[in-house]
């Protein structure tokens, strides 16, 4: 049964949006690197401790972002959503053409 959105689901669902527009206006733009550290997310999303924590908690949750893995733990990718399927296919189609020419 769907009844309507509870206010904390609203206020969460309005957070999230806030923090990807603001990650897309004061994010993007700004950042040509492939990989953002969380202090400078912080700066740039004009963040700290748990709202810099619930943005960065729905910019991963959306694809946008990824967690570095290396030693730097404050550090994340940036990333497209939806993107692994679209690299496996064209990974699968180079293998496939390298067959069909060697």
């Amino acid at each position: 049964g769907g009844g309507p959105p509870s206010p904390a689901a609203l206020q969460a669902a309005k957070e999230e949006l806030e923090a990807l527009e603001q990650f897309e206006r004061r994010v993007l733009p700004r950042h040509r690197q492939l990989s953002v550290a969380r202090q400078d997310l912080g700066r740039a999303l004009g963040l700290q401790g748990e709202g810099l924590e619930r943005a960065i908690t729905a910019l991963v949750r959306a694809g946008f972002l990824v967690q570095r893995a290396e030693m730097e733990v404050d550090a994340y990718w940036f990333s497209v959503p939806g993107l692994g399927p679209a690299v496996r296919e064209l990974v699968r189609g180079r293998r496939e053409l390298l067959r069909l020419g060697g």
